[in-house]
């Protein structure tokens, strides 16, 4: 993967994966607010149901790709940080989305 691509998605593990792993587990719980780290600084941020809910629909995506897929994913992300911790955790979609 050429390195314009990884850093990109590389930063991407540091500044949206914690978010969005935080505005599911805040949406599941019920807190208004939660605390992530992002890029190494604790952050509390208020939560975003609809952001959990898309991020859920992301996750899902991924693990509906066929074994093909999935494989050329593994490989792509491999030096990102992304992929598997994109799937960390359940998948808990927003009860108020639906298919």
């Amino acid at each position: 993967m050429p390195d314009t691509i990884v850093q990109p998605a590389s930063f991407n593990t540091k500044i949206y994966l914690p978010n969005a792993l935080g505005y599911r587990d805040a949406m599941v719980s019920g807190e208004k607010r939660f605390t992530a780290t992002i890029y190494g600084v604790e952050t509390e941020l208020p939560n975003y149901d609809f952001r959990a809910g898309t991020f859920a629909q992301l996750q899902q995506k991924l693990v509906d790709l066929g074994n093909e897929e999935k494989s050329w994913i593994d490989n792509a992300l491999a030096d990102t940080g992304l992929f598997p911790s994109l799937l960390d955790g359940k998948i808990k979609p927003n009860p108020n989305f639906t298919k």
